[in-house]
């Protein structure tokens, strides 16, 4: 599939509650922050403070074009990201093409123009975050009672002039 498709019953606003259970560095501090150390710690001190701590939010699905439904990405990684601060900390979100998933190749096949794309770049104060589905699954049982997703991420993050 070229996304993630949800049963029709997951389109529209649904407002989350999520705790963070763990968190990990395994390759440690010098691959946080551009290696920062002082910038580091305080990432690490601000996971450590939200763990146990239930963030509530709201996510969209929406309805495409071509009559799926998708994950509305832009909205939900800001609102995400913004929860888990405590506060607005994201500038802007916005839908970028990246090789096998392109505005152009996406309305060939069907899509409209704002349907979402499957990555996303993100823009904070001083630092750009780019989002990338590497990789996607889901199933609907033969009764149509149960569904299970799975989107598979890779996040890069930088600090220009850091």
């Amino acid at each position: 599939p070229d996304d993630l498709y949800y049963p029709s019953w997951m389109e529209g606003r649904w407002r989350v509650e999520q705790t963070l259970q763990g968190y990990a560095a395994p390759l440690g501090k010098p691959y946080l922050a551009n290696g920062q150390s002082a910038v580091a710690e305080k990432v690490l001190a601000e996971q450590q403070s939200q763990l146990g701590k239930p963030v509530t939010f709201e996510l969209r699905y929406i309805r495409t074009q071509r009559n799926n439904i998708v994950e509305d990405r832009a909205f939900n990684t800001r609102a995400k990201l913004d929860a888990f601060a405590g506060r607005d900390v994201v500038k802007g979100v916005e839908y970028v093409d990246v090789p096998d998933n392109t505005r152009e190749s996406a309305m060939q096949g069907g899509n409209g123009a704002e349907d979402p794309l499957r990555t996303v770049v993100v823009n904070f104060k001083g630092a750009v975050q780019k989002i990338f589905i590497t990789a996607l699954q889901f199933e609907t049982a033969a009764d149509g009672d149960v569904w299970r997703g799975l989107a598979s991420t890779r996040t890069l993050f930088a600090a220009p002039g850091a």
